[in-house]
């Protein structure tokens, strides 16, 4: 878990049932594992690979603008996060990458780490929030009605967690 001033953003991409198109989603919380602030966002559909590489680049556009300059970000996509870690976004082709990389090169200290599938139960459901058009990052400053249990239960297991290791 980060220490002081450090913000944990969880993202993932999903594409929908149907196929016609993908979503984007997240959640940031403090380092006592309170709510921040989520979104989600529909965009068009692509590989699952450029689904969560654009996660990762709104999660970036996002904690900027709110003045997060201290940034841990966990994906259950270990193949982007390897290729992030290992400067392989730097030359790449792909539009995201290159703009996670010039993210990435900011003025701010971020980390990246790969999560089990199961330990992003919220950044999932953010997926599924509906938003209402393409383009547009919809956030929520409160954790959507949807969301609401899995936020609770996520507080819960970080809190035994860490009174387990005291």
């Amino acid at each position: 878990m980060p220490s002081g001033g450090w913000v944990k953003l969880n993202t993932d991409g999903a594409v929908s049932l149907n196929g016609s198109y993908a979503e984007i989603g997240g959640m940031f919380r403090d380092v006592d594992a309170n709510w921040l602030w989520g979104f989600s966002m529909l965009i068009g559909k692509d590989t699952i690979f450029k689904i969560e590489a654009r996660a990762i680049l709104e999660s970036f556009r996002l904690a900027w603008d709110k003045g997060i300059r201290q940034l841990e970000i966990e994906s259950d996509n270990a193949l982007l996060i390897e290729t992030i870690v290992e400067r392989g976004a730097a030359d790449s082709q792909m539009m995201e990458l290159r703009g996670i990389y010039q993210m990435v090169c900011r003025w701010w200290k971020i980390c990246f780490r790969h999560i089990p599938r199961t330990h992003s139960s919220v950044a999932d459901h953010m997926t599924n929030v509906t938003v209402t058009s393409f383009t547009e990052v919809q956030v929520f400053e409160v954790p959507p009605h949807s969301v609401r249990d899995l936020v609770q239960a996520n507080y819960i297991r970080f809190t035994r967690a860490n009174v387990s290791t005291q």
